[in-house]
């Protein structure tokens, strides 16, 4: 009779799992994980749950609350070693980047073998505490971590430092996604449309943390200056956060608030990217960029912030431009496309370039062995 194999239980570190971000690369590695023999907990300090919570805990993952480690560290220690104890984790994967070097540290005299620090960050902190964190992280943590993960070789690189590069120690791990379930559908593009009484309109698409990094406020002046030459043009921002009134506001003061459609969050993602014409993302800073490539899956022309990284490059229909530049400029670009017939296409770019969840599962499972 064959042994059963023990299972590998992992626990992640994380602020919280609302909707987007760090949390959805989890989800969707999980949901295509063998998860008889991977079994996902996750810590974090919200433990207020959105649609990416729920659907972890319907998966099995239980989840643990955090006490703040900058206001809080001895409560910290204490919690997570007696997390971490209790769950007889064979694993700990750490996703909070220039600081993942604290719980590590953690995890090594609670006797946890695997432990991986994850960096989704490619911008370099400004602030000098930022930086005091990330020289100690880089000295830290290829000491303290087993394996360091990267959703690209910037964000390795502006964690861990280039030397880690260099050296052939950084496992680029990326952020996947199941691109069938963004491929184009016209049926769900007019009854979306219909719902939203936006039936004609050119339709621009912002999805995202309504927050100052996503720098939403540029995208409102964009559609500004589009409207002062075609009336035919709106916007869907699909997202919530700190900035949710301030960007009602702006709308109003520009004249366009009959213009943008503030959807709030929403689970139904990939039918809105199917009603939209083109996809904005005028960020200050983004690690990756995950709903740029889920709009890329759905055959969307991109137009991005050259802050950004480059990860994108490989698809066909997309544009990187300077957020320094006039509103105006961004305007003409997105004036001169027209709508994609081809949007079928998006999904086969995006399976080429290697970015379908299917094909990078081993990889991701291998940095637990």
């Amino acid at each position: 009779m064959k042994a059963q194999q023990k299972q590998i239980r992992i626990l992640h570190i994380m602020n919280g799992a609302v909707l987007g971000g760090i949390s959805t690369v989890v989800l969707n590695y999980y949901k295509h994980m063998n998860r008889e023999k991977y079994h996902f907990d996750c810590a974090m300090t919200n433990i207020v749950l959105g649609p990416n919570g729920n659907a972890l805990e319907d998966l099995g993952c239980k989840i643990y609350k955090l006490p703040l480690k900058s206001k809080h560290p001895f409560a910290y220690i204490k919690t997570l070693h007696h997390i971490l104890w209790q769950g007889q984790y064979d694993g700990i994967h750490v996703h909070s980047n220039t600081t993942s070097f604290f719980p590590l540290v953690i995890a090594i005299f609670s006797g946890i073998k695997v432990r991986v620090a994850h960096a989704h960050a490619a911008m370099l902190p400004q602030s000098c505490m930022g930086k005091i964190k990330r020289f100690a992280g880089m000295i830290f943590m290829p000491i303290v971590a087993t394996k360091l993960v990267a959703c690209s070789a910037n964000a390795g690189s502006a964690i861990f430092g280039k030397r880690i590069i260099e050296l052939g120690k950084l496992v680029v791990l990326k952020n996947a996604i199941n691109a069938e379930e963004f491929v184009f559908d016209q049926s769900v593009r007019a009854k979306v449309r219909l719902s939203l009484s936006i039936e004609d309109e050119f339709v621009l698409g912002c999805v995202g943390n309504l927050g100052v990094e996503k720098n939403h406020i540029y995208a409102l002046k964009v559609l500004s200056e589009i409207k002062k030459i075609d009336e035919k043009y709106c916007m869907l921002l699909i997202g919530d956060g700190p900035l949710s009134q301030v960007l009602r506001n702006e709308a109003r003061i520009l004249g366009i608030e009959d213009a943008v459609h503030f959807l709030g969050r929403r689970t139904d993602i990939k039918d809105l990217l199917n009603a939209m014409d083109a996809f904005l993302m005028p960020s200050l800073y983004e690690g990756f960029g995950l709903a740029a490539l889920e709009a890329s899956a759905s055959g969307l022309p991109l137009f991005l912030s050259e802050n950004m990284p480059k990860d994108m490059n490989f698809y066909s229909k997309c544009t990187y431009l300077s957020i320094k530049t006039d509103p105006k400029i961004w305007a003409k670009e997105i004036m001169l496309i027209g709508r994609n017939p081809e949007r079928e296409k998006g999904v086969a770019e995006v399976k080429h370039a290697g970015y379908d969840i299917t094909s990078n599962i081993n990889a991701f499972e291998a940095i637990y062995e």
